[in-house]
């Protein structure tokens, strides 16, 4: 339940990936001592929801709120619900009347083993995580990775109580290997490459792995005109955390990029990963020019015109919404040329290569207009994600899995 996950990150070369897992479940299992404030509210709420709301069929559960518009067709066709941390989560589902599973008191079971080595916590997790459930009744739980020690919990105690665990694709897979969607009952891809990455790997059975396509729903292939001095956003990655000699290639890489962008006139951002230590690179950059504190994604996206990353998951959802993605494998990390998989315009080895596709793209920008799309059978994002999962769902109930 918690050795797996690191097991099969240092396998696809996550070597810091221990020291980084251990200290999220130190930090999630000191946060629970405002846990008890938060239970005050839950308890009255849910009993209260029981009371007023009737039973419908079948019951959701989804771990968080990453996909909402599963999260809002699923509710259309019976009832979801959330399996929530924190008061943000709550706030969501509050706002929304939406039953949710409280699961902020859990990480301490796995924080305790690791203290002592007794497996019994683990047990008592498993136990804790059980009773939740029972009270929720969910005929399906939907998760975005199975590996990580809480969601193997939940999908250990589902099995038990005979609850379908459906695990969501939720990132770019790489040559590197495939971290999740080993426990739970069924997995959903973005796309046929993904499915293939399963099935040759001979961890899933076919009727395993069902393609889903991308599960969040795209507004446009682009939205307005370019700006007249192209942006050109670097979207930056928690690499270090994987290997912590990255991070000194990540600061030449990202200085390099700004003064490239300097040179033919473009304006440069820099957008760094939500868990990434900012300081370290405002230190080494103190003059970097950064995207602002609370822009969200979709902003970024919106407002960019070229988009730069290692093998961020943002690029090719850049590519999706009809920008200019490229592709920057200068790191010493295993990672897919994602050009020739047909996610994105570009794929270059070195900061050098980049500079010179910059220079021609300055005395020609109208490349920046017309990007080619993403090819289907690696991301197909074709269809209405809600529509594809509610008949993935169907299916899977005609098959009796």
């Amino acid at each position: 339940m918690v050795w797996d996950v690191i097991r099969r990150a240092e396998e696809v070369g996550h070597h810091a990936f221990r020291e980084t897992l251990l200290q999220n479940i130190e930090v999630e299992a000191e946060s629970q001592r405002g846990y008890e404030l938060l239970a005050a509210l839950d308890r009255p709420y849910n009993a209260v929801r029981r009371m007023v709301v009737r039973d419908r069929h079948p019951r959701f559960l989804f771990l968080s709120r990453r996909f909402p518009r599963l999260v809002q067709v699923a509710n259309q066709r019976g009832e979801a619900g959330l399996i929530v941390r924190g008061m943000s989560e709550r706030l969501y589902a509050l706002r929304r009347f939406r039953t949710y599973v409280p699961i902020d008191d859990l990480p301490r079971y796995v924080w305790n083993y690791l203290q002592d080595g007794d497996e019994g916590h683990l047990l008592q997790l498993v136990k804790r995580v059980r009773k939740k459930l029972g009270k929720a009744r969910p005929d399906y739980v939907v998760l975005w990775n199975d590996s990580l020690p809480l969601a193997r919990a939940i999908v250990l105690a589902c099995r038990k109580m005979g609850i379908l665990t459906i695990n969501i694709q939720d990132g770019i897979y790489t040559d590197a290997g495939l971290m999740h969607g080993d426990a739970a009952d069924l997995v959903l891809v973005w796309g046929h490459y993904f499915r293939d990455m399963y099935l040759e790997s001979g961890r899933r059975r076919p009727e395993e792995v069902r393609v889903l396509g991308y599960p969040y729903r795209l507004k446009s292939r682009r939205s307005g005109p370019r700006n007249a001095t192209p942006v050109v956003y670097y979207l930056g990655q928690n690499v270090e955390a994987f290997r912590e000699e990255l991070l000194e290639a990540k600061v030449e890489t990202i200085r390099a990029l700004h003064e490239a962008c300097n040179r033919v006139g473009f304006r440069f951002l820099y957008r760094p990963h939500p868990r990434v230590n900012k300081s370290v690179v405002r230190q080494h950059l103190p003059k970097l020019p950064w995207s602002p504190a609370r822009e969200k994604l979709s902003e970024a996206l919106r407002k960019g015109d070229v988009f730069v990353s290692f093998s961020s998951t943002s690029l090719v959802e850049a590519a999706l919404r009809g920008k200019l993605a490229i592709q920057l494998r200068n790191f010493d990390f295993p990672t897919s040329n994602f050009e020739r998989l047909g996610a994105v315009a570009r794929s270059f080895k070195t900061i050098s290569e980049l500079d010179e596709f910059l220079q021609d793209l300055a005395r020609d920008p109208q490349v920046i207009e017309s990007p080619p799309g993403v090819d289907s059978r690696y991301i197909d994002a074709r269809e209405d994600p809600g529509d594809r999962f509610l008949r993935v769902l169907k299916e899977v109930e005609a098959g009796g899995h």
